[in-house]
């Protein structure tokens, strides 16, 4: 099975090493082989919007236009909070109940700033464009290192947080929430503290919050489950993309190991921003500085090569000398890489 017949690749890699433009690229090179791929990134400094040629780019994928394609080119930003919001109207039964959460205050906080829920909501929204096979190809392009490990560990996250004995804590039950509880047993000093930490108003909030979030918990395990599930497939691959500098390479093998502790294997490397200069001779007369820097990269890429040999396959994609923020620079890179 080729990079092309996968039905999900998830792109990641530390700052600064030109992972969203090779994203894009990468979409670019499946759509020219006939593929509809859709580009989706929850990288907040939108660069896949300049590299692609576009004006704006929002939550709902945008169709982006290139004649030389056989196939089509898509692609989305991903916004946690409209994501949350979706999700909520989708997976409730009413509108009395749809509105109960949406309106109030706690989700319109936690929808947002709640650990694990914007990860949790654009895994969702990945999830839910790979099942809809309205694609051949969806690309990932995740947020940087530590990020994209938060990305990934978000299924368990939300799976814990809405897990039974948790809800029980704030739902109803036997004898009612804690919060429901400590209200009408008179334990006056408590109540005081937490009204004046959050306010009476907000403390009966959490309640209605948990007593209304409640309803979507099982779902939201569900989909948990699904995300974590549908990470581990192997329709699913995980590229990195690093560049030749000590650093960044070090960062990538972290990644690396990072993404096996988590049970996901990583299947492409792609070495970024290559010296493009096959051997020594062909060196122009520069000096000393760009010599040392293609022996560098000659001995380092001959021992990645050996390092990953048994389970990942490195790619090396070349510096090029224009700016990569135009639809015909993309296309020119996407044709480059020899994958």
């Amino acid at each position: 099975m080729t990079w092309l017949d996968k039905k999900l690749l998830v792109t990641m890699g530390t700052g600064g090493v030109g992972k969203t433009t090779l994203s894009a690229a990468l979409a670019v090179k499946a759509a020219l082989a006939g593929k509809k791929v859709l580009v989706m990134t929850i990288d907040p400094s939108q660069r896949l919007k300049s590299a692609l040629g576009l004006t704006s780019l929002q939550g709902e994928p945008v169709s982006i236009p290139m004649q030389e394609a056989e196939g089509e080119i898509w692609a989305s930003l991903l916004d946690p909070k409209y994501e949350f919001d979706r999700f909520i109207e989708k997976n409730t039964a009413n509108q009395e109940q749809k509105n109960k959460i949406l309106n109030n205050r706690l989700y319109q906080r936690l929808s947002t700033s709640l650990a694990g829920s914007q990860e949790f909501t654009a895994m969702e929204s990945v999830v839910s464009r790979v099942e809809s096979k309205d694609y051949d190809l969806v690309i990932l392009d995740t947020p940087p290192a530590t990020n994209a490990i938060d990305f990934l560990r978000a299924p368990q996250k939300f799976y814990s947080l809405f897990e039974k004995d948790v809800m029980s804590w704030f739902a109803h039950g036997s004898g009612g929430s804690w919060i429901k509880r400590a209200l009408s047993s008179g334990t006056k000093k408590a109540i005081d503290i937490l009204e004046g930490l959050v306010g009476k108003e907000f403390l009966g909030e959490i309640y209605d919050f948990f007593d209304a979030i409640q309803v979507v918990a099982p779902r939201i395990q569900e989909r948990a489950i699904a995300a974590q599930n549908m990470f581990a497939h192997q329709e699913t691959a995980f590229s990195l993309v690093s560049i030749y500098d000590e650093a960044k390479l070090a960062e990538a093998k972290e990644l690396y190991k990072a993404l096996k502790r988590q049970g996901y294997f990583l299947k492409y490397f792609f070495i970024n921003k290559v010296f493009p200069f096959h051997n020594a001779k062909d060196l122009p007369p520069l000096g000393e500085k760009w010599l040392a820097s293609f022996s560098f990269q000659t001995a380092v890429g001959e021992q990645l090569k050996q390092d990953f040999a048994r389970d990942v396959l490195v790619y090396e994609v070349y510096e090029r000398s224009e700016d990569i923020s135009s639809l015909d620079a993309l296309l020119k890179l996407g044709k480059s890489i020899d994958i």
